[in-house]
């Protein structure tokens, strides 16, 4: 399972995402072409022939770095000398604050988190953490850091590699290991391995967009991102060697002490079943 080591030196992450735009309308008018790009995809899905395509877009848009934006990303990492967990937040302080920013808007976001991951990790590939990120969360920063004109740093960069040659801990194959045994949400998963849901506050991934077009509230998208990557944290130490090898131990215990409990019951019985068929016989 996932060594306490590999766990020490990865950084979990996670990111919150909306539209670039709140309605569809908007979105047309300020960027036709890539608007029409994703009503072309849509119009090839059969899933969504009879829905408005501005429906499709406030439920949709947000999933796709071409179609939306970065709103948070919050990380944390083991700090080996202070012996303590590092949390981070790249997020808008304010509604102001994001309306003051002229283009792309998540730009500042994905800068600094880039230099960070250059600051952790130089030029070196480094490990990143977390529940599906290989497929979301990472190619969704990385083509998002393109667009803003940057050198991603190398640990973004997954193009050309054989899948060894990737540090990443990806939490969903830890969770889902080697068999195609359905599929489960990190809120799932983690409720089995006991440690709780970053939705137990009534937060939902799908809920950012209206938090944050509708309400404004980027501390509690901000709040709600940081909690997902402390649960991450919190189900790769319950995946842990060390971790599962104590549980192991404990549950081995209790199952054979019930065992044990079992067997004497059973042999109680039996002994009872049979001085009371010697009583029969007798009396006969």
């Amino acid at each position: 399972m996932i060594s306490s080591d590999t766990i020490k030196k990865t950084l979990f992450f996670d990111i919150e995402t909306t539209t670039r735009y709140q309605t569809w309308d908007q979105y047309y008018d300020a960027e036709p072409n890539c608007a029409k790009d994703f009503e072309n995809q849509i119009n090839m899905k059969r899933e969504w022939e009879d829905v408005p395509i501005s429906k499709v877009y406030a439920e949709r848009g947000m999933l796709s770095p071409e179609h939306g934006q970065i709103v948070s990303i919050c990380s944390r990492i083991w700090n080996d000398k202070e012996s303590k967990w590092d949390d981070r937040t790249f997020g808008f302080e304010s509604w102001e604050e994001y309306e003051m920013i002229d283009g792309q808007k998540d730009k500042d976001l994905v800068i600094e988190f880039n230099e960070y991951l250059i600051e952790l990790f130089k030029n070196s590939r480094g490990s990143l953490g977390g529940y599906n990120i290989n497929n979301f969360d990472i190619p969704y920063v990385y083509r998002r850091t393109l667009s803003t004109g940057l050198f991603p740093q190398s640990t973004l960069v997954k193009t050309g590699l054989a899948k060894w040659d990737i540090k990443n801990l990806e939490l969903m194959e830890w969770w889902n290991g080697t068999g195609a045994a359905g599929w489960s949400g990190f809120s799932s998963a983690c409720e089995m391995m006991g440690v709780g849901s970053s939705k137990e506050d009534g937060v939902c991934g799908h809920q950012v967009s209206k938090l944050f077009w509708e309400d404004h509230d980027i501390e509690t998208i901000n709040s709600y991102c940081m909690k997902d990557v402390i649960k991450s944290v919190q189900f790769a130490i319950a995946l842990s060697d060390e971790r599962l090898k104590k549980r192991h131990e404990t549950v081995l215990y209790d199952y054979l002490q019930r065992m044990d409990k079992k067997t004497q019951m059973t042999s109680n019985s039996a002994a009872v079943t049979e001085d009371s068929s010697s009583t029969e016989f007798s009396d006969e």
